[in-house]
């Protein structure tokens, strides 16, 4: 007796359509099945990125391979581990098709770069509704204070800060007194000249501070930052001893954390102005340091530091009078380059030891966000009071500093 064969179904697997699209199907007829939008192929409990296979009727009726199509799973998105930016809501969040997440950042000292909203695609992506595959960052808020802090401008014929005034300066102790800006929460800008011999020496930054006897040991709020890499820039020319020097052209050098740094009221970056922003003529900015400054009993003197944190709000000079520079050992001129500018004012200035530290504006006291315009970089001595400071132009330099922490930060 013979029997027939077994008729296959016009459906494979749910959650699909077949095509050539019949009511039913013989044995050896082959049909592709296409997933339904937000589906992909399981095969053999793997999810593949496949939408569509081909299927063959056999002939006991039934489909094979009869794949399953499933939900898309997105997975949970690959997320930095330095807890800063988070999912926000449950630990463990739906991640298939039309599934929505939300980013958010964990401190207010961050800002989260890019949209919060995330939803499962039918590619297997996490995309915005702006478009964005790419997760969102959190940026470090830079150039902005707890609270701005009203007060009267008189470092050189300075006034001391206050904690949390400042919160981008930091000091540097050893082997030689200076100052470095922190950029973000890895990494630090100083002048060249403060770290050129350093070679690969581990060096100590402490942030968090304005009296500059402060220690770890003594106060738990003092952060202290070691580096992990001193980068000079290549055009920078180095000469000994810094006290001869002639030539100051790119005075700048980037300083990276072994580690990333918690950020907080008294510890916070400093932003950096657009690339090649002109300084104008009288443009009012802040200059802070504990370098040099009057001797407390005899102003007509100096002390060798200020134990304090001082700024002093100062103008830029004009091109002319920056020209015109001072002469050290041996009558020679310091060279003046376009990457500098001068500045200063009636009994305020940087000084000695204030190298490395930053020339913010607009000045204190304004409202940020504030602006990392210059780095102390050089000057006449202090001891002639002819208040005015040249300073590393920053401006020029944003194409270099952001080039170089990319390449570091991929490497």
């Amino acid at each position: 007796m013979l029997f027939a064969d077994k008729l296959c179904p016009p459906v494979v697997t749910s959650h699909s359509t077949l095509a050539p699209k019949k009511s039913e199907y013989r044995q050896g007829q082959t049909v592709t099945v296409t997933c339904d939008q937000g589906y992909v192929v399981n095969i053999q409990g793997v999810q593949t990125l496949s939408t569509e296979y081909v299927t063959t009727c056999q002939v006991t009726g039934e489909w094979a391979p009869d794949n399953a199509c499933e939900l898309v799973d997105c997975g949970i998105p690959d997320i930095p581990e330095d807890d800063i930016l988070y999912l926000v809501g449950t630990d463990t969040p739906h991640t298939k098709y039309g599934d929505q997440i939300q980013f958010n950042c964990s401190s207010k000292y961050y800002t989260l770069e890019g949209d919060d909203t995330y939803s499962c695609s039918a590619s297997g992506e996490w995309v915005s509704g702006s478009g964005q595959s790419q997760i969102p960052k959190c940026t470090p808020v830079c150039g902005m204070r707890e609270k701005d802090l009203s007060s009267t401008g008189r470092i050189l014929g300075g006034q001391d800060a206050n904690l949390g005034e400042i919160p981008w300066h930091l000091l540097i102790k050893e082997p030689s007194r200076g100052g470095a800006s922190l950029i973000n929460d890895r990494w630090a800008v100083t002048a060249a000249h403060v770290v050129e011999n350093l070679g690969n020496t581990q060096l100590e930054l402490y942030g968090g501070l304005v009296d500059g006897r402060t220690t770890k040991d003594r106060f738990s709020d003092v952060v202290v930052m070691n580096s992990e890499k001193i980068i000079i820039h290549p055009s920078f020319s180095k000469e000994t001893p810094v006290s001869g020097r002639t030539d100051f052209d790119n005075d700048i050098a980037l300083i990276r954390f072994t580690s990333r740094v918690n950020l907080g009221p008294n510890l916070l970056p400093i932003c950096l102005p657009e690339a090649n922003r002109a300084l104008v003529t009288n443009e009012q900015g802040t200059v802070s340091g504990w370098g040099k400054t009057e001797a407390r009993r005899d102003p007509s003197k100096l002390q060798e530091r200020s134990r304090m944190l001082k700024y002093a709000h100062i103008a830029v000079k004009s091109l002319d009078q920056c020209r015109d520079t001072p002469t050290i050992e041996g009558n020679q001129h310091v060279r003046f380059t376009d990457n500098m500018f001068c500045a200063g004012a009636d009994g305020k200035d940087s000084c000695q030891r204030d190298s490395g530290g930053p020339f913010v504006t607009p000045y204190l006291s304004t409202g940020g966000p504030y602006y990392l315009a210059g780095i102390v970089s050089w000057g006449p001595p202090c001891e002639e009071r002819k208040y005015r400071g040249y300073y590393t132009k920053v401006a020029n330099y944003i194409d270099w500093i952001k080039e170089t922490i990319d390449s570091e930060e991929n490497s």
